[in-house]
């Protein structure tokens, strides 16, 4: 079977980072990692032993609070929401609970499609499955109802369900990108705006930012959440088109941070940029791949899809406004893929520069690739 070039460099590529790795490995792990006065955060698999099965973080601080559920990945070609959830599960929250799936599809996620594999429409399209407002409260497929029994286990205050759409909302508004969309009536709809104005502060382009629109899907996770059990809702949904995924992962971020913010659940100083905790997860090794300005050709997606693939490796994308000491402080490894070095040095910019040769200095590894 024939190799295109491009994975072939990708592979050269592996093959040179795992070789780092393991130099660098024994320096890398004593970095301290940031500090956590998190409660534990225990890990549960559900739909163990189908194919189905996936993973689900609690954190219970015992503390009276409410109790707030985030979903990522039930579209399985939106990865912004699956990534995003999995930085989240880490933050550490002094009251009530934090429950996080991280990838609620997984078998679309692998297949990197909307809808569930070998599913026919109209079952395929999972957050179409979800009990209707009006009926019998009954779910229309196998997965959901295996995700609408453990929600209702949760007993949610806050289901916050992480999604993306195609183009802006204000550019086409036939697409809901760059949209918080609420769909209960309560706290939700006055908390929308503050979640807009934090995520909209990063954002220039007027036409680009988020605005708040009213959900009308029945049978979508969020309104039967809100109709069912009387949690309030939202699916924040980002960009995918011409965005690198640390953008959008970000943006999902910063509004689940004002969120938990706004709900008194984090600690003064808990960073929008916790990405990992190598502390709670010591024996894998932490990956920030630059995947933004400056870097070009199918670099990025081939290391994506080839670091992903060693259970070993916890790799998370990153963008200028990451590459700082703080965040890459996380790491044990940066890589900067093919593409133009000067257009990332300046994507970067001279503060971000100085952050990678501190990084170095200190013991962690760099990776740059020319293919």
């Amino acid at each position: 079977m024939s190799i295109a070039p491009s994975d072939r460099c990708a592979n050269r590529a592996l093959s040179i980072f795992n070789t780092c790795c393991l130099a660098l490995a024994a320096i890398a792990l004593g970095h301290t990692a940031a500090a956590s006065r998190a409660a534990t955060v225990e890990r549960f698999v559900l739909a163990q032993g189908t194919r189905w099965e996936t993973p689900y973080y609690v954190q219970d601080t015992q503390i009276e609070g409410p109790t707030i559920v985030i979903l990522g990945g039930v579209h399985g070609n939106e990865p912004a929401g699956a990534g995003a959830a999995d930085q989240v599960r880490h933050w550490p929250v002094s009251r009530g609970r934090l429950i996080v799936l991280p990838r609620a599809n997984q078998p679309a996620l692998r297949a990197n499609t909307r809808c569930i594999p070998g599913v026919k429409k109209p079952r395929g399209n999972l957050n179409r499955n979800f009990p209707k407002c009006q009926g019998a409260g009954l779910c229309a497929g196998e997965l959901s109802t295996i995700l609408w029994r453990w929600l209702r286990t949760c007993r949610p205050d806050w289901v916050i369900d992480l999604h993306e759409g195609v183009q802006p909302h204000q550019i086409n508004s036939k697409s809901v990108g760059n949209t918080v969309i609420v769909y209960s009536e309560g706290q939700a709809k006055t908390v929308a705006p503050l979640l807009i104005e934090a995520v909209n502060s990063t954002i220039d382009e007027e036409k680009e930012q988020f605005v708040k629109i009213t959900g009308h899907i029945d049978g979508c996770l969020a309104k039967a959440a809100s109709a069912h059990l009387g949690a309030e809702t939202m699916i924040c949904e980002t960009t995918r088109k011409l965005q690198p995924l640390s953008q959008r992962t970000r943006q999902h971020r910063v509004i689940v941070h004002r969120l938990l913010t706004q709900l008194e659940m984090l600690p003064a100083d808990a960073s929008t940029d916790w990405l990992v905790d190598r502390r709670r997860e010591p024996d894998r090794l932490a990956v920030a791949l630059y995947d933004a300005g400056g870097t070009g050709g199918s670099g990025v997606p081939n290391l994506t899809r080839l670091l992903r693939a060693k259970p070993h490796v916890a790799v998370a994308h990153v963008g200028p406004p990451e590459i700082n000491d703080r965040t890459l402080a996380q790491f044990d490894v940066v890589i900067f893929p093919g593409g133009s070095g000067s257009r990332q040095a300046k994507a970067i910019g001279s503060e971000g520069r100085q952050a990678v040769a501190r990084f170095v200095e200190r013991g962690g590894g760099y990776l740059g690739i020319c293919a």
